[in-house]
């Protein structure tokens, strides 16, 4: 492609003789045509990551068993849910951080509730060995009486 005066894109267009035209002609001639990457089909996505992300992007999603489509998908959702500003936070912040949803608060509520049985359970055995002691306690100086 060459360019033309103002930065135009010229293509060059060849024509052939005719039966009647004793010799062939080159025009050059402005390139107007847009050029738009259509998808193959209907839901399909073209992008153009850098081939070193595209693939690590793969290999995370294969190591996870998860398809790049669905996680793409579903990333694409957070950025409209977010009216895009998912990207106005600092990167530092992004990593490790987690984002509200209702299974992210679900097992937040479970672990809650998991740390306030296994409080319980620990007090309760405390109390349980506690008693034991106690009962032990009171059968050898019944023992000892017996003895005497």
């Amino acid at each position: 492609m060459a360019t033309g005066a103002g930065g135009l894109a010229l293509r060059y267009l060849q024509t052939y003789p005719k039966p009647h035209q004793l010799r062939w002609s080159a025009f050059i001639v402005p390139n107007t045509e847009v050029k738009l990457m259509a998808p193959a089909r209907a839901g399909s996505f073209n992008a153009n990551f850098s081939p070193e992300t595209l693939e690590s992007f793969k290999s995370l999603c294969r190591d996870q068993s998860r398809q790049y489509t669905k996680v793409s998908e579903r990333l694409a959702e957070l950025y409209l849910g977010s009216q895009g500003s998912i990207l106005d936070a600092p990167e530092e912040n992004l990593i490790g951080s987690q984002t509200s949803s209702p299974e992210v608060d679900k097992l937040a509520k479970s672990v809650e509730q998991l740390e306030t049985v296994t409080a319980i359970y620990r007090e309760d055995f405390e109390e349980i060995v506690s008693q034991l002691k106690s009962i032990e306690a009171r059968i050898k100086k019944l023992e000892s009486n017996i003895v005497q």
